[in-house]
């Protein structure tokens, strides 16, 4: 293993332009298995490597051999950080709505008198309330061959993650406001 593993992926890594020569029928099949294992640790909570393994699995057809490096890149960067914890946090999220009330006119030029629309017949709610969050982010044309986008989320309900995502959109965006919206 290399000793200078910080990141999953090299600083310069640009899967979509590698030119390496394609993997051999036995190396093509360690990529896949390979691939396989790191969606699999990102399902069970190795968010750490998500967006990596989402740029190394569009690969799966025709791997080159710096898919496969980066791929053990991955396994390297795992085996150096093997104790991620996601915390389920149950406590309510420390927001700062001072920014939300400080310049109201800001928001009603987007959003106007908009009002949360409840069911008429909606029950009254039991238990400790939840507060729902999600972040959401994409890179702006950052794949430098089909200059498509991608996105990422992630969904927390108080302050435990419970979703998260990263794929590749599947349209090209002119503006970054276009790959955010898609986004989200």
């Amino acid at each position: 293993m290399p000793p200078d593993v910080k990141t999953p992926m090299t600083q310069a890594c640009l899967p979509e332009s590698d030119c390496a020569p394609e993997l051999d029928e036995d190396n093509h099949q360690c990529f896949q298995e390979s691939t396989g294992m790191s969606r699999w640790a990102t399902e069970l909570g190795r968010v750490d490597v998500l967006h990596e393994t989402s740029l190394l699995s569009q690969h799966q057809a025709s791997p080159r051999e710096g898919h496969l490096e980066q791929a053990l890149h991955v396994f390297a960067f795992l085996k150096k950080k093997p104790k991620l914890t996601l915390c389920m946090d149950p406590s309510l999220p420390n927001v700062d709505y001072e920014d939300f009330t400080a310049n109201p006119e800001e928001f009603k030029e987007c959003y106007r008198d908009a009002e949360e629309e409840m069911p008429h017949r909606m029950p009254k709610p039991r238990g400790t309330p939840v507060v729902s969050t999600a972040f959401v982010d994409s890179s702006h044309a950052a794949n430098r061959v089909t200059r498509k986008s991608h996105s990422g989320h992630v969904v927390f309900v108080n302050r435990a993650p419970v979703k998260w995502s990263s794929r590749r959109q599947q349209t090209v965006e002119t503006r970054s406001f276009s790959s955010e919206f898609l986004a989200l």
